[in-house]
């Protein structure tokens, strides 16, 4: 074997090591979730806006809405634009029915990301007290 064949399955070597230690992530996290209040009261539309990363374009993303005692709420699912954007609109109606925070967490492969945003919840639109 010539030097530069050493070299070649040297290099060839050092790059599948590196790719074994370091694997490139399928999916990232989310990059945030935002709500447009930070209030709501039965009748209202809570509007979603949320960004992915465009690594994650055209993917499904399912966001999750959990009550202050993490009881599951409301799920739904969006696929993601070009840009790794979506957004949804879910209406508040009978299943939020105690007064408290809840939170909207996404869901990319059904992994939970470590974005979430909380907003509080009363029937009449009364502040919420957090303790």
């Amino acid at each position: 074997m010539n030097r530069r064949n050493c070299i070649t399955v040297l290099e060839i070597f050092t790059l599948a090591l590196y790719i074994v230690v370091n694997p490139i992530p399928v999916h990232s996290d989310a990059e945030n979730i935002n709500t447009d209040k930070t209030l709501y009261k039965n009748g209202d539309t809570i509007n979603i806006a949320a960004t992915v990363g465009e690594e994650n374009s055209y993917e499904p993303v399912t966001v999750i809405i959990r009550d202050f005692n993490n009881k599951f709420i409301v799920l739904d699912t969006k696929i993601a634009d070009e840009t790794g954007s979506f957004s949804m609109m879910i209406p508040v109606e009978s299943k939020f029915s105690e007064k408290g925070m809840y939170s909207a967490q996404m869901y990319i492969d059904d992994v939970a990301s470590d974005e979430i945003a909380y907003f509080d919840f009363s029937l009449d639109g009364s502040s919420v007290i957090h303790t």
